[in-house]
């Protein structure tokens, strides 16, 4: 199944930039990870954010609750789910 997520960092203005470094690191290989896996599809910034869109495709609603709360900075993202159904009229599903 694919879910479009929204992911907002919450990191405090006065949180310590070196375990702020450290985290970023981790949660870069833990995406590649994902990415690696087939588990994302697809990411976006939000321009001038600290947020990004994330597409995954998980086979359900479970293992992309596993997968969020692994990532590095957990402690600090407000998640968004948007879950996803195919459209009839879907262009990559009507190629002919």
């Amino acid at each position: 199944m694919e879910y479009l997520t929204y992911i907002q960092s919450t990191w405090p203005a006065d949180g310590d930039p070196a375990r702020l470094a450290e985290l970023m690191t981790a949660e870069r290989e833990r995406i590649s990870e994902f990415v690696r896996e087939g588990a994302v599809i697809r990411m976006w910034r939000d321009p001038g954010q600290w947020s990004t869109w994330i597409l995954w495709s998980l086979p359900g609603p479970d293992e992309l609750h596993r997968a969020i709360t692994s990532l590095p900075m957990y402690a600090w993202l407000k998640v968004t789910l948007h879950p996803l159904a195919t459209h009839p009229t879907d262009p990559a599903q009507n190629l002919s």
